[in-house]
C-alpha cells in the first residue's frame, strides 16, 4: 500500500466532507442539533471502537503492551485535557478579529493532532488506518461545522467563515506529512500510537460521554448508537 498517498487521500475526504457541511449551514440553513443526539453517541462508540477494537490489539500484538506504553497513553490523555482546555478559552472572548484568529489557532492545533492520528494508523495497518480516519472524521465534522456556526454568530460573513474552515483543515496535513517524514525512524511509532489511543480514550470518555448524558434521547437510543459505533469498528476488522 502507498501509505503517504492513502494517508493524503483519507485528509482530503474529510476536509472535504467539512468543507460540504459548512457551505450547506452557510447557504442552505443546514442544522445538526436534530442529528446531535444521534450523531453524540454514535461517534463516542466509534472512537472507543478505534482505541479498544484497532489501535491496542494492534500495538500489543506488534510491539507488546508494556508499563512504558501505558503511561504514553495516559499521556495522550492528560495531553488531550490541556489542549481541549487552551482550545475552549477562545469561547470567551466573541470579538470579531479575536475569535476567528483563536478558531484558526486552537482548530489548527486540533487539526494537527488528527492528522497525527491517521497517519499512525495506516502506518500501523490498513484497517488501523480506516478505524482512525473513521474515527477522526466523527468527532472532526460535527465538531468543526459547531464552530462554523459559531463563526457566523459572532458576525463574521459565509464566506469567510469558509475560508476559516478551509484554512484549519490544513493543518491536518501538516501533522500528517510530520509523521511521513519520521515514519522510518525507529521507535517512532512505539511513541505515536500510545498517544493516539490516550487521545481516543479522552475523546470518546471525557469530551462525548458527559454530552450524551446530558442529551435529551432516551436511554436505551443512546445505548443503541453506542453499541452500533463500536460495532461499525469491529466489522472494519472483518472486512479489511
Amino acid at each position: 500500500m502507498n501509505e503517504p498517498a492513502t494517508i493524503l487521500g483519507s485528509l482530503l475526504l474529510l476536509s472535504l466532507l467539512s468543507a460540504s457541511g459548512a457551505l450547506l449551514i452557510a447557504f442552505a440553513g443546514g442544522n445538526l442539533d436534530a442529528w446531535q443526539r444521534y450523531l453524540t453517541p454514535l461517534s463516542a462508540g466509534v472512537i472507543f471502537g478505534g482505541a479498544l477494537v484497532h489501535l491496542i490489539p494492534h500495538f500489543a500484538a506488534e510491539f507488546g503492551f508494556s508499563q512504558r506504553a501505558g503511561l504514553l497513553a495516559g499521556l495522550g490523555v492528560a495531553g488531550s485535557y490541556v489542549l481541549e482546555e487552551a482550545v475552549h478559552r477562545r469561547s470567551r472572548d466573541r470579538k470579531y478579529e479575536a475569535f476567528s484568529a483563536t478558531l484558526v489557532v486552537g482548530d489548527g492545533i486540533h487539526n494537527v493532532v488528527d492528522g497525527i492520528v491517521v497517519a499512525s494508523g495506516f502506518y500501523a495497518s490498513p484497517s488501523v488506518g480506516m478505524a482512525a480516519t473513521l474515527s477522526v472524521g466523527v468527532h472532526k465534522i460535527p465538531k468543526e461545522l459547531g464552530d462554523f456556526g459559531a463563526l457566523l454568530q459572532a458576525g463574521i460573513d459565509e464566506w469567510r467563515a469558509v475560508g476559516i474552515n478551509v484554512l484549519t483543515n490544513l493543518f491536518g496535513f501538516a501533522g500528517a506529512v510530520a509523521v511521513i517524514q519520521f515514519a522510518a525512524v525507529e521507535g517512532v511509532m512505539t511513541v505515536l500510537l500510545p498517544l493516539a489511543i490516550g487521545n481516543f480514550l479522552y475523546v470518546a470518555g471525557a469530551d462525548l460521554l458527559p454530552e450524551v448524558r446530558a442529551g435529551s434521547a432516551a436511554t436505551t437510543t443512546q445505548l443503541g448508537a453506542l453499541l452500533v459505533g463500536i460495532g461499525a469498528m469491529y466489522l472494519i476488522t472483518l472486512i479489511v
